[in-house]
């Protein structure tokens, strides 16, 4: 019998004003592994989560 485990998931919200560097950090987090999703609408984060 195999044991069933929950897969883990971490979910980061990056925000900031213009020129704040949040395509810097984001860039950095692709390329950490991460899935990015640049401009989501507020209204769909609890969807996409």
């Amino acid at each position: 019998m195999r044991s069933q485990t929950k897969a883990s998931f971490s979910t980061i919200i990056l925000t900031g004003l213009s020129g704040s560097g949040k395509t810097v950090a984001l860039n950095a987090f692709e390329d950490s592994g991460f899935f990015c999703v640049d401009n989501l609408p507020s209204q769909l984060i609890t969807t996409f989560v």
